[in-house]
């Protein structure tokens, strides 16, 4: 079989699919923040991943990594409405 490359609407659908398994409530906190991280990286400009590590990372108590994501979330949220 054969490798492509996916366009932009391919990713699209391949961060939408990591958030919503991540999103599920039998996903561990540790492979819910493997697939945001990845939905992230495919998808950097949709800030309901980052807001969702931040809360995961904030629920578990390690807030540095929360403030992080939050800003990011913001940073994203921002250029979403520019």
């Amino acid at each position: 079989m054969s490798r492509r490359e996916l366009d932009a609407e391919g990713l699209e659908a391949l961060a939408e699919a990591c958030f919503r398994t991540a999103s599920l409530p039998d996903t561990t906190p540790i492979e819910a923040v493997h697939l945001l991280r990845r939905a992230n990286r495919f998808d950097g400009t949709n800030p309901k991943h980052a807001y969702l590590l931040a809360r995961i990372y904030f629920v578990n108590g390690d807030l540095d990594s929360a403030g992080r994501w939050l800003r990011e979330a913001a940073r994203q949220l921002s250029r979403s409405f520019a």
